[in-house]
């Protein structure tokens, strides 16, 4: 190769390495989980308990709920981290309880959509939101405030349901 060829190919290796980044970040940019991530992890003037400050929280929230289509994203919505709901760790109760609303539309949007799929679903569907169910175990937070049994104990009549699937995989 001449010093031409060579200079070609770094362009566009350097062309094709800066598009997929584009395209990564792109993807990131689109991700209302990460949107929503980021908006609870807000500080300093959010705290503030004023109406502006909490229903500027509420609907950058609700915004990016409302760009989650799938089982998947509001599951890991669900999981986040940086909910602001435990009474014992969150000092402004204005962000707590919004906080605690929005987690919890966001908790029944979730047990729906299982619902809906284990109703509507073929075996696999179904046996994907047995394994959704198994895998969240007791390590999530419930959506009720005080419940101390997480997230998946309320969602037993749903895996009864489950557990006498004619489908043997979903059924175990």
């Amino acid at each position: 190769m001449n010093h031409l060829q060579v200079s070609r190919l770094s362009i566009r290796t350097f062309l094709l390495g800066l598009a997929l980044c584009l395209a990564a970040a792109e993807a990131r940019a689109q991700d209302p989980v990460e949107d929503l991530r980021r908006t609870l992890a807000i500080g300093g003037p959010i705290e503030d308990s004023a109406p502006e400050a909490l229903d500027f929280r509420r609907n950058k929230i609700q915004e990016a709920a409302d760009r989650m289509k799938t089982i998947g994203q509001l599951r890991r919505a669900l999981i986040l981290d940086e909910w602001k709901v435990d009474p014992d760790r969150v000092v402004n109760e204005g962000v707590r309880v919004v906080d605690t609303e929005m987690r919890k539309m966001i908790g029944l949007r979730f047990i729906a959509a299982l619902e809906k799929t284990a109703r509507d679903g073929n075996s696999n569907a179904r046996l994907a939101v047995a394994n959704t169910i198994a895998e969240m175990g007791p390590t999530v937070r419930s959506i009720e405030p005080g419940e101390k049994g997480g997230f998946a104990r309320g969602l037993e009549p749903l895996v009864s349901k489950l557990s006498q699937d004619p489908e043997l995989g979903v059924r175990q």
